[in-house]
This record gives C-alpha cells, structure tokens and sequence, in this order.
C-alpha cells in the first residue's frame, strides 16, 4: 500500500497535443509495462526506485559542501551545486570532493536486496489480494 501510477504514453502525447506540440508528443512510446499489458491477461507489473547514491546523514561545515536535499527542491538544488563543482573544478577533483563529502553510489549488493525484498512483497500482495 503506497502511491503508485502506471506510465501511460497515450495520456502523455495527449497531454503535449492538446498544448499544440506535437512534435514532442511523438516521441512518446508504450513503456515496457504498457507493452506487457497489451499481450493480454493479468500481469504483475512492478516499478522500483532506489537511489543512484547516497549521502552522509549531516552535511559537513565546509562552505563547498553541497546542499543536501529534501524533497524536489532539494534535489534540484544538489543537481545545481553538482553540474557547477565539476565545471569549476574538473572531473577527478569532483569525485574527490564527492568522496570527501560522503557521496557514493549505492552498493550493487544493497540494490539486488531491495529489488528481491520489493519482487517479495509484490508476489505476496498479488497472490493474497
């Protein structure tokens, strides 16, 4: 039980139609799901998201340190504060900074559990509704 949707790519070129861009609107295609569905029957379909990194609990006092983001605000500040380090500062002095401040890719291991744990739960939930 959560928020959940199902990627529609009709309603998407629709919503750009009906503002008069049709160009855009034709570079929607059916998602896999949306495939899956079409070939009929009833499938179980499920959509996860993880992080691609993480980020130490309590941002370090230095003045350079990213923001550290909450909500979609957030995140689009630390996007910002990214995009602008690495053009200051190059490449390999990014991921040095980004070490340094506690950022890193979330472990290969902990997604393959999460995505086992999420797999789980969906086949529970489907198969006592």
């Amino acid at each position: 039980p959560g928020f959940c949707t199902r990627p529609d790519s009709r309603a998407m070129a629709a919503f750009f139609i009906a503002r008069g861009d049709a160009e855009t609107a034709a570079l929607f295609r059916p998602s896999s799901m949306e495939l899956v569905r079409s070939l009929g029957g009833d499938p179980l379909t499920l959509v996860s998201e993880m992080p691609l990194f993480l980020m130490d609990s309590t941002p370090p006092g230095d003045p350079q340190a990213p923001p550290y983001p909450t909500g979609t605000d957030g995140r689009l500040a630390f996007l910002a504060w990214a995009r602008q380090r690495r053009q200051e500062v190059g490449d390999e002095a990014f991921r040095e900074e980004a070490r340094r401040f506690g950022i890193r890719p979330m472990p290969l291991r902990d997604q393959m559990r999460l995505q086992l744990a999420f797999l789980a739960e969906g086949l529970a939930a489907a198969a006592h509704p």
